[in-house]
């Protein structure tokens, strides 16, 4: 009885380090898709047809398009490959199921929602894709850091802190997502409000990095956390001053640094309690 419960904590340990890595290379495969999607639709314009054209060369587009197919096949195979770990190894930590099933569910919207994105015909298609994929990433994320074995050392108020600013920085991707595709129409009606929850997220992310400026293991992800938020803030204000029109190098940036400040948040409430 002895030797088979050695062999079960062997295996439940080898099976918690695949299960990392996978919410790692999900987590960065997914981060991909979401580069190559935001390349295409940043340089996409709708002509007086109301047809989506895009601004790439045709090289760098059919490239971003193979890119994103690949990307996306490798993170519908790690989702499977979480779900056949986490459920058939046992012990199952209930937090690392609740990130498997997040990875699953998200998997499949965002391939259902797929077959609506081509030709940016709707704002909430393109908020659906941002927020999902964030979210995919995250759960990723989250996955990877209950497979580690770090031990949470934070309060659960910290907690509480790190996720309120992580549902504001997701709301707050998912109102960009709706600005920058209604921004293809010519609307800028969304800027202001934008702007003012960039600022509410900013306050909520420095309240949820400041109790883990001096804390072993969490210190350097406070920072991280700090910096970007400036860096975004920046940039956002830049952009939305912009006469001529918003760069779109520098618009792609934009959304990429936001998806950096997600898993930095998801970090940071990983390695919290509660």
């Amino acid at each position: 009885m002895a030797a088979t419960g050695v062999v079960d904590i062997h295996r439940a340990e080898r099976a918690a380090r695949l299960l990392g890595r996978v919410g790692h290379w999900g987590a960065l495969l997914t981060l991909a898709v979401l580069a190559a999607s935001m390349l295409m639709r940043l340089t996409t314009a709708i002509d007086a047809e109301g047809a989506a054209r895009s601004g790439l060369p045709e090289a760098i587009e059919a490239a971003a398009r193979l890119g994103h197919r690949l990307a996306a096949m490798g993170v519908s195979v790690l989702a499977l490959l979480a779900a056949m770990i986490a459920f058939t190894t046992r012990p199952a930590p209930p937090g690392r199921l609740v990130a498997v099933a997040l990875v699953l569910a998200l998997t499949v919207f965002l391939a259902v929602l797929g077959r609506y994105t081509p030709g940016y015909r709707a704002a909430i298609v393109t908020v659906g894709n941002v927020v999902g994929g964030i979210g995919l990433a995250c759960a990723f994320w989250w996955l990877r850091e209950r497979s580690s074995g770090i031990v949470p050392i934070a309060r659960s108020r910290e907690a509480a802190l790190a996720w309120l600013a992580f549902a504001a920085l997701v709301a707050q991707s998912g109102l960009g997502a709706a600005t920058s595709a209604l921004a293809m129409h010519g609307q800028r009606t969304l800027d202001p409000l934008h702007l003012a929850m960039g600022i509410a997220f900013a306050a909520f992310a420095a309240l949820a990095a400041w109790p883990h400026r001096r804390r072993p293991g969490s210190a350097g992800l406070a920072l991280a956390v700090v910096l970007l938020v400036a860096f975004q803030f920046a940039l956002g204000l830049f952009l939305a001053s912009a006469v001529l029109g918003r760069p779109w190098p520098l618009a792609w940036v934009h959304a990429m640094s936001a998806c950096a400040l997600a898993i930095a948040l998801t970090a940071l409430a990983a390695r919290s309690r509660g």
